[in-house]
């Protein structure tokens, strides 16, 4: 065997209620939050929970201005 590069395409994840392969379908709460949920011909339909890793490594925004960036009062002067 040799390895090779598995497109995301070829992967599913588990159906957290019957742990058979399904596909990912997304919905609004009612508090306005996305969340996936499972779906296809033998899902649950229930929510599939983000991996805690994903949290982790989020980076946060910058909050401030850096060296390339163009500040706000100069943007709405040139537009306006």
């Amino acid at each position: 065997m040799v390895e090779a590069p598995l497109h995301v395409s070829n992967v599913q994840v588990l159906d957290p209620v019957s742990g058979r392969p399904c596909k990912i379908g997304y919905r609004f709460m009612e508090d306005e939050t996305k969340v996936r949920i499972s779906r296809g011909r033998e899902a649950s339909g229930e929510i599939i929970p983000r991996p805690e890793i994903l949290k982790m490594r989020r980076k946060p925004r910058p909050v401030e201005c850096g060296p390339k960036n163009t500040p706000l009062e100069v943007v709405l002067e040139k537009n306006l």
